[in-house]
């Protein structure tokens, strides 16, 4: 009931807000629906976790996000956002699973937060703006190097803070009008050195290691320099340097990354292409490949040291006419290596790779695909071979992911109404590695299937089906 009563107060507050403010309300709504593919002998066992093909294999997905922006005078803006999700979720799979839990259709606070511009407030006259922000809201990167539509470029998505109350003072300067700018930025958590719970952390250690260190915690903070939209011979340059204390809500240590991109225009208004360029360096407890760092759902997210990772990507969007009726075309393809080291298993080597496209007529009619490679070589993973690491690792573990045990594709087609409805029929499959990367659909609201011809211990797993998805936005 209080629950309730709460919404409906923010609801009348968002309403009412446009009698002393500039206020914009923005929402959507999607939904997924897919048909399992799965045969029986590919259930898994009771109690894998959420999101296991045990009695049902057909998935769903629904969220709504209600925003709202304000700007009740020229230097104070803010913003706050209301969201429900339903979705069956995810269990954990080191390298290939991200952890989603069950959700039902509830309303929740998502983020909110209001920003000075402090120069503007006092009436100063300056070239360069000083903001300072606070609320409850991620500081993260920018991920300008990301630039298909899977998302395996995503590679720096974890070099972010918790989603709680922190705050932020940034700089910045256009030089080349409102579209452009450098900046330099510094975030913490409210509690700056008590930010994040710290964790036994010595290498090797069998029972405490990995779990909290009561009555001990550690600073949670980052650091940005960049620049967007900078027009370079009718180009646009945007690029970012930053670097994290225990980022992504976890005792992770440092962690450091860089990424630029580059659209390079052939054809003004018709022929771009864009380039993307990212490096990222985590030193413990995050599991890059599967996106993971609640280290509550396995134990192996916190055995992580030292991990690696650089993405290449580029594109091709063309926006030209044909008879008259307009012609979309997107294309992109993306190249990610990752070196991971681990404190009982040997160094990790693995190359991805994906490709995809969609095409578009008269702004209403599209269709596309994609391929992704979880790995194009074969990265054999193992216990290192000092006997002392043996009984950290189950007694021992060796397995080699291969190419066609770690790959995805999808294909889909459908509408679009009137710029804000899209309508979607798309079916996928993805193995292994792969399984965490879709084009329309979502991997947390498909059930996660045994892979054929593998035993439950492997923990070799794959997803798919046919599916529809309905999105809507205001």
């Amino acid at each position: 009931m209080k629950r309730r009563l709460f919404i409906f107060a923010i609801l009348l507050l968002v309403a009412g807000f446009p009698l002393f403010a500039q206020v914009v309300v923005a929402g959507d709504v999607t939904t997924i629906y897919t048909l399992g593919n799965a045969s029986s002998d590919q259930q898994l066992a009771t109690g894998t976790g959420d999101g296991a093909y045990e009695y049902q294999k057909n998935g769903y997905y629904a969220q709504a996000n209600l925003y709202a922006f304000f700007n009740p005078v020229s230097y104070l803006d803010g913003y706050f956002k209301l969201y429900a999700t339903a979705r069956p979720g995810s269990f954990y799979v080191p390298l290939s699973l991200q952890a989603n839990s069950y959700q039902n259709l509830l309303f929740s606070f998502d983020k909110f937060w209001a920003r000075v511009n402090v120069f503007d407030g006092l009436n100063l006259n300056l070239p360069v703006n000083l903001y300072l922000k606070t609320g409850k809201y991620r500081s993260q990167a920018q991920n300008y190097q990301s630039i298909t539509k899977f998302g395996l470029d995503y590679i720096l998505d974890l070099m972010e803070s918790d989603n709680t109350f922190n705050w932020e003072a940034q700089a910045e300067y256009k030089p080349m009008g409102p579209d452009s700018s450098v900046y330099a930025a510094f975030s913490s958590n409210y509690q700056f050195d008590e930010g994040i719970q710290r964790l036994y952390d010595d290498d090797g250690g069998v029972s405490p290691h990995g779990q909290p260190v009561l009555g001990e915690y550690a600073p949670q903070y980052m650091g940005f320099l960049g620049c967007r939209g900078i027009n370079i011979a009718g180009s646009l340059l945007s690029g970012e340097l930053m670097y994290g204390k225990n980022v992504a809500a976890v005792y992770s240590g440092n962690s450091f990354g860089a990424d630029a991109r580059y659209d390079l225009v052939i054809v003004p208004n018709t022929i771009t292409v864009p380039i993307g360029l990212g490096f990222g360096w985590f030193e413990k407890n995050i599991d890059v490949l599967s996106h993971c760092y609640n280290g509550a759902v396995g134990i192996g997210t916190f055995d992580f040291r030292n991990t690696t990772t650089g993405s290449l990507s580029g594109g091709l969007r063309y926006r030209g006419l044909t008879n008259g009726r307009p012609i979309w075309l997107d294309l992109n393809l993306a190249g990610i290596v990752t070196q991971i080291e681990h404190i009982y298993r040997d160094p990790l080597f693995i190359a991805s790779f994906c490709v995809d496209g969609e095409f578009t007529y008269m702004e209403k009619y599209f269709l596309g695909a994609g391929f992704v490679a979880g790995t194009l070589n074969d990265a054999e993973w193992k216990t290192k071979s000092d006997p002392k690491y043996v009984p950290l690792d189950s007694g021992g573990y060796d397995h080699t992911f291969t190419f066609a045990d770690n790959l995805g594709y999808e294909v889909y087609a459908g509408l679009n109404f009137q710029k804000t409805s899209r309508f979607v029929v798309g079916y996928n499959q993805n193995k292994g590695i792969a399984i965490n990367y879709n084009l329309e659909n979502k991997p947390e609201g498909q059930y996660k299937y045994k892979l054929p011809g593998t035993n439950a211990g492997d923990g070799i797993y794959e997803t798919g089906g046919l599916y529809v998805k309905f999105i809507m936005s205001w």
